[in-house]
């Protein structure tokens, strides 16, 4: 068998600058960071002095994770030569794995085992593999920086603890360049020393933005001429979303483009055939998301184009970084940007990462859920156990963070489930449930569901929304899907909306997976917006430096460049306080640069201005959430890793209420503070509007602005008005007038199907010429009463017989008040169907 050194010599004429770093540092069993762009030969520079040291010993001798399965097919093949030819057993271990490969590596371990996070949980607690993991001596983590910021990362911290219960070993990260390495270097090797070793950071890139406005069918268009226009290459076109994925592709493939998509939505086996399309040549251009992202072997793409912006510096350096795949390669892109938003962004984010500036990422911490579910995982390993015992063991990781009354919480809810038993000298045991529970749980990623999306108007399924989505709304927010506009009505299995085709604020599909704006790329664009004022006029510039505040009739827009989780958190304090002082629902909507609000009436400078407070800011936060489906959809998923809750189980606000003072809703509400808001960052921004830095500028206007508009055009393109009450009601107007009807004549018997909008304005028989006309539904006394209705009210009253869920005797009572407008009638027969539904669910068959 020939040595690494030699083998090493015979793939590399020479060391790359991250090999020559890390290699001697890694030869010394010194736990280490390495730092370095993709194909910048960093894999090799941790694998190879590893494969040197675990040359010739039995067993499991060192673990390579990585966080995807796709990852861990790649580095096995990547791993064959080196392997092979050294002599050096070699496998992979993951949920695909078959009984009879797992048979194997328990009755003769590889020397090396490549799993994912969710594998070594597993491991830690099989009776005959974790024997053979105490032979582990070495730990590589690859990707370190994608299991920052997410529990998945939390989880690992606290595995490799659990780990080091019964293994002494090398800590080694891999990551891409990050913002703040110490920090991802302290989530793997916790406490202990380590050594950040980088390389290769200041590496240029080769950038073209390329403008393509007129809404999202023109940039697909602009984006097919480049396509058929450039010579045929190996490329990567990235999105930022799945849907956007599917849409592109699709419009492609329909312009006969030979185009083919990746993202995580679709199956192993889809996704690893592109891959290897790509790999082997066949494929020319995939459309992809950030599954492309990570370091999964498909060559080197010889050009890559992001259509949109990539809304982070570090995307744009992950994602351009996929060609120009050797180190003596320049990384070739481009942006194609479809609005004026889009186009500041990209020129934002090219001069930051001409700065070297990167955004930074922070460890998940003291996250209870996953601590409770670790705490079974120990009792697992080790029978009965002290509390104390447990927390001493958790509290070596970085992620753990917790106090030991806030560990105790989280074990006591346990017990309340009926997971384990708490004994009075403070040791804790393990129930059959909790084994269950344990296996259930290996994964922090939320388990995810369907929504149908219902048609109130018409009481019809109309689609399906992803959970994560529908987190996203609340009550009279709206949305889009299936290329409609939806007002949302309410949650509970289902997904309760009515159509509002042209309102104003609109949410788009899939938004819960659009990448979040850092601060300093919306600062950065108000500082464009500010060097570019003299285009605009000589308007008040929404900058870096001011907050603009629009008021038009009800519409109100707060330009504000604070990027998204600042502007979420103002958006969702704001839209509360507002509701509070008016007594009504508040409609609210936001993006990296604006905070857009609809109120029921023309709004007031007072009302917005006294609500731009930093006082009681973290308590509005939380208020802001009792109704909202994201709550309820965080709650729910930390319940489940709580074991409270099955899959298929529904929450509402009253247990949620019930709850407040339990750890699964604290966990809840810090997961949902960690995503999406920015309390520090907010109360800045308010506390500085007290001392008029930022300056706050109120504009009250006939007419929204440009950037106003363009906010608005974003949510969804195509929306001109600004009052979407009467969009709305025109709307469901239109629908009723298509509703099938069948008029039936109490006199003669005649009877004829219409619809309520082509029925005759005089309710008279076609036959006997009689008023005496009816639907022809319902019992006798129905219909008589549905006749004098029709007869007393003629066609308003077959509009209110036509209105789903409204009944006869509720149309009676409703029309009896003889509302001058019609719109006031529909709004009170609308009010009439929503009760309906929502009761309707608790009525006995």
């Amino acid at each position: 068998m020939e040595t690494i050194a030699e083998l090493f010599r015979k793939r590399f004429p020479e060391p790359t600058a991250i090999q020559k770093k890390a290699m001697p540092e890694l030869l010394q069993g010194k736990n280490a960071l390495l730092v370095a762009p993709t194909g910048s030969g960093k894999t090799e520079a941790a694998l190879l002095p590893v494969l040197e040291m675990v040359h010739g010993k039995p067993g499991i001798t060192c673990l390579y994770i990585t966080p995807l399965r796709a990852l861990n097919r790649d580095m096995k093949k990547r791993m064959d030569w080196w392997c092979d030819h050294a002599g050096i057993t070699h496998a992979v271990r993951h949920g695909d794995t078959s009984v009879s490969e797992r048979g194997k590596q328990r009755a003769k371990p590889p020397q090396l085992l490549i799993v994912t996070p969710e594998t070594l949980q597993a491991l830690l607690v099989g009776r005959v593999m974790r024997k053979h993991l105490a032979n582990v001596k070495h730990v590589i983590v690859d990707e370190v920086h994608e299991l920052l910021n997410n529990k998945r990362g939390t989880q690992l911290s606290m595995g490799l603890e659990r780990l080091a219960e019964i293994a002494e070993f090398q800590r080694i990260g891999l990551s891409a360049t990050v913002a703040e390495p110490r920090e991802a270097g302290r989530l793997i090797c916790g406490a202990r020393p380590f050594s950040v070793l980088e390389a290769g950071g200041n590496r240029g890139i080769r950038l073209e933005i390329i403008k393509a406005y007129g809404g999202e069918r023109k940039s697909f268009e602009r984006l097919k001429e480049f396509l058929e226009k450039e010579a045929p290459k190996r490329r990567i076109v990235f999105v930022n979303t799945r849907s956007t994925a599917e849409a592109l592709s699709t419009y492609l493939a329909m312009e006969k483009v030979p185009v083919d998509v990746h993202h995580g939505s679709l199956s192993a086996e889809v996704r690893l055939k592109t891959e290897e399309g790509l790999r082997g040549g066949e494929l020319q251009t995939v459309v992809a998301t950030s599954s492309l992202e990570l370091g999964i072997d498909i060559g080197d793409m010889e050009e890559v184009v992001q259509f949109g912006s990539p809304r982070e510096v570090a995307r744009l350096v992950q994602r351009v970084g996929r060609s120009g795949h050797a180190m003596h390669l320049e990384p070739s892109g481009k942006i194609i940007v479809g609005d004026y938003d889009d186009w500041m962004e990209a020129r934002a984010i090219q001069r930051k990462f001409g700065e070297g500036f990167l955004e930074g990422r922070e460890a998940v911490r003291g996250a209870m859920d996953v601590a409770a579910h670790q705490f079974v995982g120990l009792l697992m390993e080790m029978g009965r156990m002290k509390v104390d015992g447990a927390y001493g063991i958790l509290n070596r990781a970085y992620a753990f963070a917790l106090k030991p009354e806030e560990f105790r919480r989280a074990v006591k809810q346990l017990e309340r489930e009926r997971l384990i038993f708490l004994n009075p000298d403070g040791s804790a045991a393990i129930r059959r449930a909790g084994r269950e529970y344990y296996f259930y749980n290996l994964t922090t990623i939320p388990k995810e569901k369907k929504y149908a999306l219902r048609d109130s108007s018409t009481n019809r399924i109309v689609a399906s929304l992803d959970e994560r989505f529908v987190s996203t709304l609340t009550p009279g927010e709206f949305f889009s899907s299936k290329g409609r506009v939806w007002r949302m009505v309410e949650l509970s299995h289902e997904l309760l909306a009515e159509p509002a085709s042209s309102a104003d604020f609109i949410i788009p599909d899939w938004v819960g997976e659009d990448i979040p704006v850092h601060r300093e790329i919306a600062q950065e664009v108000g500082r464009l917006r500010a060097g570019d004022g003299d285009a605009h006029g000589g308007r008040a510039i929404p900058d870096d430096g001011k907050i603009v505040v629009e008021i038009a009739k009800e519409s109100v827009v707060l330009h504000s460049c604070f990027g998204t989780r600042i502007n979420y958190t103002l958006g969702r304090v704001l839209q509360l306080r507002l509701a509070k002082r008016l007594g009504a629902e508040v409609a609210v909507a936001t993006d990296p640069y604006r905070v857009m609000l609809k109120l029921p009436f023309p709004a007031k400078r007072e009302w917005v201005d006294a609500a731009l407070v930093p006082y009681d800011l973290e308590f509005d936060a939380e208020e802001s959430l009792w109704n909202s489906s994201a709550l309820r959809i965080v709650f729910l998923h930390t319940g489940r890793m709580f074991g409270m809750f099955g899959e298929d189980a529904m929450v509402g606000t009253k247990l949620m209420r019930l709850m407040a003072d339990t750890p699964v809703y604290a966990e809840a509400v810090n997961t949902i503070f960690r995503k999406y808001f920015d309390l520090e960052g907010t109360k800045k921004v308010l506390v500085g509007l007290m001392k008029k830095e930022p300056e706050l500028i109120f504009e009250e206007k006939e007419e929204l602005s440009f950037f106003a508009m363009e906010g608005i055009r974003r949510k969804e393109e195509g929306v001109p008005s600004i009052q979407p009450r009467e969009a709305m009601l025109k709307s469901i107007r239109e629908e009723i007038s298509k509703k099938p009807v069948e008029l039936k004549c109490l006199s003669c018997g005649a009877s004829r199907r219409t619809t309520a909008g082509n029925a005759p304005g005089q309710m008279k028989c076609h036959a006997c010429g009689r008023s005496s006309l009816t639907l022809g539904k319902g019992g006798p006394e129905d219909q008589a009463l549905a006749a004098a209705i029709l007869r007393a009210y003629g066609k308003r009253g077959l509009l209110a017989l036509s209105v789903y869920g409204v009944g006869p005797k509720t149309a009676d009572r409703i029309l009896s008040k003889l509302h001058k407008d019609e719109d006031l009638l529909l709004l009170e027969l609308l009010e009439a169907q929503k009760n309906f539904i929502k009761n309707k669910k608790y009525w006995r068959a």
